[in-house]
């Protein structure tokens, strides 16, 4: 799945893009051109079952870590691999009931833990897959918010060829400024500025 082209989105969409630029977060499909994109939580196919991503949300990140994804992007183009994106900029408010539902998991973050929240909350973070050069899916540990071991980003599950894909994608975004996650091998931060202060919240975008 491809984001639709800005020619394409509504004119709701267009407001709330112009509002995010306010606050330094960029469509990514404008920032890295190609990037493949399938916000899994503005569909039913994540783990709660549920959509709560509103439609008029494009795939956002701030500025600069978009141009560190487009720095990942080129490097692994060069190797026959694309990127897909399931999760970047996420409204506090989507957050809180992510938390709500997976909480008790302790893969998600609590919204204002120790006066923080997480990296996806400021654009600053961001959810990634593999795809070959005709944008086929191509097999890695898990699936997105696999809560098991299988998510773990010191992968262990003894197939080389996910493995040796694995520490392609890590390199890649590690070499372009990015930190993984160690229980989600998808999950890679931008933590070149701190994130303090309020997260963005969707009303803050006019959604």
């Amino acid at each position: 799945m491809q984001p639709a082209a800005p020619c394409a989105w509504s004119e709701k969409t267009l407001s709330v893009v112009e509002r995010a630029r306010t606050l330094d977060l960029v469509p990514v499909q404008q920032a890295v051109p190609g990037i493949w994109v399938e916000l899994r939580y503005a569909t039913p196919r994540n783990v709660t079952g549920a959509s709560f991503y509103s439609p008029d949300l494009p795939c956002l990140l701030h500025r600069e870590t978009a141009l560190k994804l487009d720095n990942a992007q080129r490097f692994l183009a060069r190797s026959g691999y694309q990127l897909k994106i399931w999760d970047a900029y996420r409204p506090a408010e989507s957050h809180w009931l992510l938390w709500q539902k997976c909480g008790a998991t302790g893969y998600v973050h609590e919204p204002g833990f120790e006066g923080r929240w997480s990296h996806h909350c400021y654009g600053r973070a961001v959810d990634v897959t593999l795809l070959d050069a005709q944008g086929r899916e191509l097999p890695m540990p898990s699936d997105f918010d696999d809560f098991s071991e299988h998510a773990w980003a010191a992968y262990l599950n003894g197939n080389p060829t996910i493995g040796d894909r694995l520490r392609t994608l890590q390199f890649a975004m590690m070499r372009a400024g990015f930190t993984p996650l160690a229980r989600e091998w998808w999950h890679f931060s931008d933590q070149s500025t701190p994130t303090i202060g309020p997260p963005i919240s969707a009303h803050d975008l006019g959604l």
